[in-house]
Formats: C-alpha cells, sequence, structure tokens
C-alpha cells in the first residue's frame, strides 16, 4: 500500500561494482512505496553514464546483473537529498581507488581523503540536514577521515572492526536477542547496520528521520550540546585500551649484555689499533682491509651543550681516530660537551631493561675523553657554531637579512671543506640543543650533498630527520631510540648552573664528585622525551622504513641508497651502544676495499651486517607486543 509520506524527497543511493541487487531493490521499491525517489550516484569517469556489475554469491545473486548510473558526485546537487545512502558490500572499496599515478608518502593519505566518492559522502556526513545511511561495509569511505565519525555510535559488518577500529567511532551492539533484519543503530543523521539483511529497518529509520530531524540535526556547536557520559565512558576505556596496546611490556626480559664492553676497555687502556679496527671491520661488515683515508680528512663530531651520553661520543671517535681521520668536535657554544654523569656510572641501570647499562671501559673512556675535550677548549679546539654558521634571518629583517645570510653561510662552511663525514651523538641534550637546529642543518645539508656520510646516533637522530626540512630522509631505511626506551616522566638534560659545577669537577679531576652530584639536572624541562621513533616513521614515509629492536640488543643501519644521486650514506645507530657499529659501517663504506653487500644494511646485537628482511621493519610488524 502507498504510503506518501515522503512525497517530492529525493534519496541518492552509492554504487559500484559488486553492488548486492535485492538491496537496491529493496531502496527503490521501499522509498517508492513512502513516495521518494532514488538516484543512483556514482563516478562516470567524464562519460554519460556507466554501467555497474553485481556481485555474484550463492544463495544471495546467482546470476549477474547490472545497473545503469547516469549521476556523477561532482554534478549532482547534494544539498537538493534528503538522505544519502551508501550501498553495501564492496562498493566503498572500489569507490576509493585513485587514478593519480604520482602517489607519494606526502600525497597519499589526501589523495584517499579526496577521491570524488569520500569528498562527496563527507561532506553529506558535515551537513546535518542530510540523513546519512551507510550499511555493513559503508563507513570504509570515511576511514581517510576519521574526524566525521569520531565519538559517533555505529555498527557495521565485522571484518571492519581492523580497518574501523581507530576513527574514533564507537562500534555499538544491538540488543541480544535483536533480530538479523532489525540490527540497525541510530545516531542523530546517522544509521549504520551490519549487512544488507537489514535494508528494510535501515530505509524505515531513514525515513523516521527525514520525517522527524534529530533535535541536532539543526546545527547546535559541539560544546553546547548535553554531554553523553555513557558515550564518553565507552570512549575512556577504549582509550585506556588503546594505550594499554601501545605500552610496550614483554611477558619475559630479554637478557641484557653490553656489546661494546670489550672494546671500550681496549680503548680505554689505548690497545685498540688500525689492526683491531681492521679485525672488526671485516667480522662486522663483511669488508676485507680498509685503506686510510687522504690526508686531512676530517669527522666533525656536533656535540650538544647541555649533556652528550658519553659512549655514543667516544666509541665512534676512537673508531676514527684509529682509523687516520682527524678528529674536530663542535659544539653551539664552543664550550666542551659535558656528558651525562649517569654514562660515566658504571651502577647506573636501565630503565627500561633494568640492567647494568654503563661498562667499565666505557666509564673509564668517557672519564678520559671528557678530561680531554676540556683540554681541547682551553687550547681553543672545541668549534663554536654559533657565530661560524650564522641563524636564519626572520620575515622582519628584510631581504638584506637574506642576502647576507646567504654570503656568511658560505663563508662559514668553507671552513669545513675537509670535512668527510659528520657524527651526530645522542643524550638528551641533543633534543634541546641540536634537534631542530639550522645552524647544524646546514652543516649536515653540505656533507650528504657532497657525497659524504652523515652519522645519528639515539636522539641525535633528529637533527638528521629534520635536514633539508626532511627532505634528506625522505624514503631512506633507519634505525631510532624507539619508544620503549622512551622516558615517561621528564627530559633528563643538564642545567646551566649544572654544568658550571661538573666544569668544576673536572678541574679537580673529581670523577666522583661528576657522577655523584645530584643537582646538576635540570627540573625546568617538564616534558618527557620525544617520540623519535614516531617522527621517524612520520617524515621518513609510511612503511618500511623504520628498524628499530624492541629488546636491548644494539642496532645500527647504514642507507647509501642514495649513491646514485651523489648523496652520502645515512648512517644511523639506535641507542647507547650502537655508535660504535655506526663508526664501522662508515669507514667500511668510505674505507673499505670493496663495496658494500647491499645499499641498506643493519647491524644488531653480534650479527654480521646484512640487508635488512621484510620483518625487520616497524611498517611490516606488529609493533606493540
Amino acid at each position: 500500500m502507498t504510503d506518501n509520506r515522503l512525497a517530492g524527497k529525493k534519496i541518492a543511493v552509492v554504487v559500484e561494482s559488486q553492488y548486492i541487487p535485492a538491496e537496491i531493490k529493496m531502496y527503490r521499491e521501499r522509498f517508492a512505496n513512502y513516495g521518494a525517489s532514488v538516484e543512483l550516484v556514482s563516478r562516470l569517469w567524464g562519460q554519460p553514464s556507466q554501467r555497474f556489475y553485481s556481485t555474484v554469491e550463492p544463495g544471495v545473486c546467482d546470476a549477474l546483473e547490472w545497473l545503469e548510473v547516469t549521476n556523477d558526485f561532482e554534478q549532482v546537487d547534494l544539498d537538493s537529498y534528503a538522505a544519502v545512502i551508501v550501498a553495501a558490500n564492496y562498493v566503498f572499496l572500489r569507490l576509493l581507488w585513485s587514478e593519480r599515478e604520482d602517489v607519494n608518502a606526502d600525497n597519499a593519505a589526501e589523495l584517499a581523503r579526496n577521491v570524488p566518492a569520500a569528498r562527496f559522502f563527507r561532506k553529506a556526513m558535515e551537513n546535518p540536514k542530510v540523513i546519512k545511511g551507510a550499511p555493513c561495509h559503508a563507513l570504509g569511505l570515511l576511514k581517510a577521515s576519521p574526524e566525521t565519525l569520531a565519538g559517533r555510535k555505529v555498527i557495521y559488518n565485522k571484518v571492519m572492526l581492523a580497518l574501523m577500529s581507530d576513527t574514533g567511532a564507537i562500534y555499538t551492539s544491538c540488543p541480544p536477542g535483536t533480530p538479523e533484519d532489525k540490527q540497525v543503530v541510530v545516531d542523530r543523521d546517522l544509521v549504520t547496520n551490519n549487512g544488507w539483511h537489514a535494508t528494510a529497518e535501515l530505509v524505515d529509520r531513514i525515513t523516521d528521520l527525514i520525517l522527524n530531524p534529530p533535535v541536532d540535526s539543526m546545527y547546535v556547536p559541539p560544546a553546547a550540546r548535553p554531554v553523553d557520559r555513557n558515550a564518553m565512558r565507552l570512549v575512556a576505556l577504549q582509550t585506556a585500551a588503546k594505550m594499554s596496546r601501545m605500552t610496550f611490556v614483554p611477558e619475559t626480559i630479554p637478557t641484557a649484555t653490553i656489546p661494546t664492553a670489550q672494546v671500550s676497555l681496549l680503548m680505554a687502556e689505548e690497545k685498540y689499533d688500525f689492526v683491531k679496527l681492521n679485525t672488526d671491520v671485516e667480522a662486522k661488515m663483511g669488508i676485507s682491509g680498509i685503506r686510510k683515508p687522504a690526508p686531512d680528512s676530517e669527522i666533525l663530531i656536533v656535540a650538544a651543550d647541555h649533556g652528550v651520553w658519553g659512549s655514543e661520543m667516544t666509541l665512534a671517535m676512537k673508531a676514527f681516530e684509529a682509523a687516520g681521520y682527524k678528529v674536530r668536535v663542535a659544539t653551539l657554544s664552543g664550550r666542551a660537551p659535558m656528558f651525562l654523569p649517569v654514562s660515566l656510572n658504571e651502577k647506573f641501570e636501565d630503565p627500561t631493561w633494568g640492567a647494568g647499562w654503563v661498562a667499565p671501559g666505557e666509564a673509564k673512556l668517557a672519564w678520559q675523553v671528557q678530561k680531554q675535550l676540556f683540554e681541547m677548549e682551553t687550547r681553543g679546539e672545541i668549534l663554536k657554531l654559533d657565530g661560524l654558521i650564522p641563524h636564519r634571518p626572520q620575515a622582519k629583517d628584510g631581504i638584506p637579512a637574506k642576502q647576507k645570510y646567504e654570503t656568511d653561510l658560505g663563508v662559514g662552511l668553507e671552513t669545513l671543506t675537509n670535512v668527510r663525514g659528520v657524527l651526530v651523538p645522542g643524550g638528551t641534550g641533543a633534543i634541546i640543543d641540536l634537534a631542530d637546529n639550522s645552524e647544524l642543518e646546514a652543516i649536515l645539508e653540505m656533507t650528504h650533498d657532497a657525497g659524504n656520510p652523515v652519522v645519528g646516533i639515539c636522539y641525535g637522530v633528529l637533527a638528521l630527520l629534520y635536514a633539508q626540512d626532511g627532505a634528506m630522509m625522505k624514503g631512506i631505511s633507519l634505525t631510532i631510540h624507539n619508544r620503549a626506551d622512551d622516558f615517561v616522566t621528564g627530559t633528563g638534560a643538564l642545567t646551566d648552573a649544572g654544568i658550571g659545577k661538573l666544569r668544576g669537577y673536572i678541574e679537580r679531576d673529581d670523577r666522583e664528585s661528576f657522577i655523584g652530584d645530584g643537582t646538576v639536572w635540570t627540573t625546568e624541562w617538564r616534558s618527557p622525551t620525544r617520540k623519535a621513533e614516531v617522527e621517524a616513521e612520520a617524515i621518513c614515509g609510511p612503511g618500511a622504513h623504520v628498524i628499530s629492536p624492541y629488546t636491548p640488543d644494539s642496532c645500527a643501519v647504514i642507507d647509501s641508497s642514495k649513491a646514485a644521486e651523489k648523496k652520502g650514506a645515512i648512517i644511523t645507530g639506535r641507542s647507547i651502544h650502537c655508535s660504535y657499529d655506526a663508526a664501522l659501517a662508515m669507514i667500511a663504506q668510505q674505507l673499505g676495499n670493496g663495496p658494500l653487500a647491499a645499499p641498506v644494511m643493519m647491524i644488531t646485537g653480534d650479527m654480521k651486517a646484512r640487508a635488512p628482511k621484510p620483518n625487520d621493519y616497524n611498517g611490516n610488524t606488529p609493533r606493540w607486543l
């Protein structure tokens, strides 16, 4: 019996191939029974019409059927529809395809968000006067527009759980015992079901909403809407579960060893030499010998003023010296970099793994080098970057300042023409002093563009990530201080006053006070360490780029994939004990009697360097255990 309650109303049904014929038939017949007209809408690809084929599934649709569609997303008036429904099944997936060939890490998310179908349905979601229907799989069309679903109560086919779980939508089950053909969830102007069998119920609920618009379908600012405490409680519980999943706590703690215990002791006892270096290069990198660098070849170590982890600098420094390089040290201030006292403390226990993390040789070597750096400062041998490399001018400074900056920068960089590689060690001071420093950025860009390697260890990798405004690291494979190892309280950098006290201990050769003075740490910077791994994934690009084992093992990665562009290798070390392997990788690549076995190689623990496998990358394996 015809009911004209919706007389004059138009309903848009979004379709593509692999639609379910019985569902489309229900829309046409049931809405027609209420006096409304149904218009099929899709992407016509510049043609006057397109034909789409149905799904074929035993018991659902045994024979292929066809739909002729003449309405294109780009040509219809969205506001002319009382409701918009995206058909069930694989319609949404086919509509997400993009014809663009220029997809890259920078634009992939935006392209997915703005394919015509996704843009059309998002605009419908943003218009509370249009009732939306999303049966079965259809919410997948909004995956790239999660802001339209945040806090909305929905139901969908359970095959979509993994796809939709992070959109902010609240999966809402129907009460127990609800018949399959009645399983529909209504949230204001959005009606969803978990399968096409509930199509009739979906039509009826949409009809009810067209006739009796929800109260807030006439726009009410979000903060003026009543608080739905049950919904917020559910969001709170979902957030707690999500944060728990993102927390790394393994069932058993692996045995932690210090891989550089022996080599650091050799260095501290002055028994480390070119022969030992050659042996380790061959054992780790598979290179059967290295040559001496050309005369006057320098390695520049740029260290933070507010705290460096000793072994992240000392192990690489001694390896470079054994190879025959002259090592220069630079800080922003021109003063000797200060090692974090805990990096000289053999009793220090790693907060993540609960194990001793400073070998006796590392502690002894760090104190020796700390005093050596102090003497270098006295002789004026610590390079001061502030002044040598000018600061970038600001907009208010005008064009003349920009021109002067270019001239002064060229003069400063010309003083570093003997530099054949740059190392940025980590420690919490690197977060504060070097992570986004434009002076260091210019040096890194010049070194990389000249075909020479740049090396970052732990938080020192942050400086590499932002070189060339992120372009230098785009597409690079790397390792970095991972989230499991990040602090959860404050950033443990040194204060200026604390550095003054530490300098006094060095002058008096008072190692015990240097290690034991707990007043040298900052209390001003309250935030935890930066989530370096997350930053790396964002800058390098989605998928296979970050290699960062969630174990106590050391890890170093050398990526020389840009050699064809005559760019230098990017070498990264994950954490405290990785600078030695990173230095071996650089020396093997620069001085070895033969090329490396692969454009990207990694060293983890005691293993020999090898090309990474798919499961080594965080993008291809579960990040959280």
